[in-house]
Parts: C-alpha cells; sequence; structure tokens
C-alpha cells in the first residue's frame, strides 16, 4: 500500500493507492485539498507503457490551414494558437479551445501586432501569454521582428511591451520562462547571420540584457528548447548554414542549469544592490509546484567605515577681569585715604 504521499502540483492532492489481493489493478481514493473536489487527474505510473495509438480530435478546426504558428496552453488546461502562414498570406489571429482541440474559437481577428511567422511565445507563470520576434514577407521584401507583445486576457488584447528589443530582429529562436517569471530567448537568424547568444529579461520581455553573445552550442535557428523540471533547460537540434547550398543539421542536445541551488537551505551572495525575489520549485513524480516571493530580500550598498573625528583641542579657560572693591582690594584704595586723612590733619592744626 502507498499511502500519504503528496502529490506536489495543481491540484494539490493527498493519494492512496491499494493493491487489491496485493496486485493489480489499484484501487485509487484522490482527495483534492484545494476545493475538496478532483475535476480531473491523470496518473503516470512510470512502468513504461504509453498507449501509441493518436485520436483525431478533429479533422477541420475552426480556423484556416497554416503552418509556423504558436500554441501555448493556459492555466485552466484551454489552448490558444495564434498566427502562422496560410498559402502565402501571413496571419495574426488568436483561437481557444477548451475541449482539448476538438472546437475552437475566435477570440482576436487582427490583434495590433503584425502577421508573422516563426516566432517565439510562452506562458508566464502569472498565466499571461508572451509573443516575440519573427519574420514576415511582402513583396519578395522580409521583414524581421524584435519586437515583444503581452496578453493578459488569454490573447483577446495584447499590449506592445517594446518594438525595438535589445536583441536584433530574428526568427527562428526560442524561448522560455523560468520559475521565477522571467524569460530566457536564445539562437535564431536573420538574412545573414545565425545566433548562439542568450538574452534574458525580467520585466515580461520590456527590457532585455545579454547574458552571452556564444553560448557554446553552434550558432543556429528552428531549433527547440524546453524547461525541464529541476529548471535547467535543454536545447536540441536545428540547423544553419553558411553558404550557397551549405545547411547543416544537427542532432545535438545542450544543457543549461538556472538554479541558483538545489540544497534545502541555501546561501545566496547577491552583486548588486536592489531588490529581490526568491523562487522554490519542488517536484516530484506527481508534479510540480513553485512559490515565488517577489521583493524578499533587499540588498543594500555596504555602510562606509566611519573617519573617527579628530580629537578636540582644549579651550584654555579664561579668568574674568573683575573690578576690585575696596572690600576685596583695600590697597588700590590706600592713598585716597592716606589723602584723606592728611586733609583732615591739616584743617585740624589750621584751626588751632
Amino acid at each position: 500500500m502507498i499511502a500519504g504521499v503528496n502529490a506536489v502540483g495543481s491540484p494539490a492532492a493527498d493519494f492512496y493507492a491499494t493493491p487489491e489481493n496485493g496486485s493489480a489493478p489499484l484501487t485509487v481514493a484522490f482527495t483534492d485539498t484545494t476545493n475538496g473536489e478532483a475535476s480531473g487527474w491523470a496518473w503516470y505510473f512510470g512502468d513504461g507503457i504509453i498507449d501509441s495509438e493518436w485520436t483525431e480530435t478533429t479533422p477541420d478546426a475552426g480556423w484556416s490551414p497554416r503552418g509556423g504558428h504558436s500554441m501555448v496552453v493556459l492555466p485552466d488546461g484551454s489552448i490558444v494558437l495564434m498566427g502562422g502562414l496560410e498559402d502565402g498570406a501571413y496571419t495574426h489571429d488568436v483561437w481557444r479551445s477548451a475541449d482539448s482541440g476538438a472546437t475552437w474559437s475566435r477570440i482576436a481577428e487582427a490583434p495590433r501586432w503584425p502577421p508573422r511567422v516563426s516566432y517565439g511565445s510562452l506562458l508566464l507563470p502569472d498565466g499571461s501569454i508572451v509573443l516575440m520576434g519573427g519574420y514576415a514577407e511582402d513583396d519578395d521584401e522580409w521583414s524581421y521582428f524584435n519586437d515583444v507583445w503581452r496578453s493578459t486576457d488569454n490573447g483577446a488584447t495584447w499590449m506592445e511591451m517594446t518594438s525595438d528589443a535589445e536583441w536584433s530582429a530574428r526568427d527562428g529562436h526560442t524561448s522560455v520562462a523560468l520559475p521565477d517569471g522571467s524569460i530566457l530567448l536564445m539562437g535564431g537568424r536573420d538574412d545573414d547571420t545565425r545566433y548562439g547568444d542568450l538574452w534574458h529579461s525580467t520585466d515580461s520581455g520590456a527590457t532585455w540584457t545579454e547574458i552571452t553573445p556564444e553560448t557554446g552550442w553552434h550558432a543556429r535557428d528552428r531549433h527547440a528548447s524546453v524547461l525541464l523540471p529541476d529548471g535547467s533547460i535543454l536545447v536540441t537540434g536545428g540547423w544553419s548554414y553558411d553558404g550557397i547550398d551549405e545547411f547543416t543539421y544537427y542532432n545535438d542536445v545542450w544543457r543549461l542549469e538556472t538554479a541558483g541551488s538545489d540544497v534545502q537551505n541555501p546561501s545566496h551572495l547577491y552583486e548588486a544592490p536592489g531588490s529581490y525575489g526568491v523562487t522554490l520549485r519542488a517536484f516530484n513524480a506527481a508534479g510540480i509546484s513553485t512559490l515565488t516571493q517577489g521583493d524578499l530580500i533587499t540588498v543594500t550598498e555596504p555602510a562606509l567605515a566611519e573617519t573617527p573625528a579628530p580629537p578636540a583641542t582644549p579651550v584654555p579657560e579664561v579668568t574674568p577681569v573683575q573690578t576690585p572693591t575696596p572690600e576685596s582690594s583695600p590697597v588700590v584704595y590706600a592713598p585716597v585715604l592716606l589723602l584723606i586723612i592728611g586733609l583732615i590733619v591739616f584743617v585740624v592744626r589750621k584751626q588751632e
């Protein structure tokens, strides 16, 4: 019996699996601790048995046939599809399905971002959608983009985060959202250049910082990248073009560690002042839970060492000058007294 196994993820759950007569099948009791009810779940028992048969959800979705589009899965499980190339025409409509792709409804016919293909899109932890870069062709003129757009209402309306990101205009790049909500963008190409650079944004794509111009893997586009549960990133495959009819295709795999620590009680040295968030991601076979505390840590400049004040110069005491009084200095008045006495004696003798 497997009892009391905490399923880390959403919905949070405690589940119990009890073999009947000591063998499969399992009797499962499921309790969703978020609201007391289980709306649905999926089990991965780890025995490697996966059904290889595909089921066609619909032969004719509501959106027109196309390629070069992108999709994201929203927190509620619905799907948002955007843009792409339709029989030579570049599109920028937005569609949504709430039933695993069986039916679709158009939620934006012509959003503010220009039509394009081979762009990057992703879902941030706050549920917003970010779309960036790509290209379109008009009268044999290729236009590459380095703009960034964001939707906070499931793709219905869009806000331009920047019209000119710090990374060069390109298509065929990839991007991933890290658990702390920041974005990494890597690789891609324009007319003459393939890129192997890595860029980072902490404000939903409004501003970008180049982490490195050369990642170590060969510059490429049309590659794939994915975020693993431990926070690391995989980059796989892609291709590059080094001259006339000289194409190189790749089947290599590269991995980047993005987590700062994997210990229970880590320490971290901050190199610049500012306010910093901290993200904890926990995962097991049942799922993933991520907790972010924004502006949890404030780093200030180290205080300058105080210079001791010089010792004060002693001020000599000044003895106040006092005007002598007869009582305190009789010597001063002695001549006057003698003069008076002499006059008295003189007057007395003259009278005699």
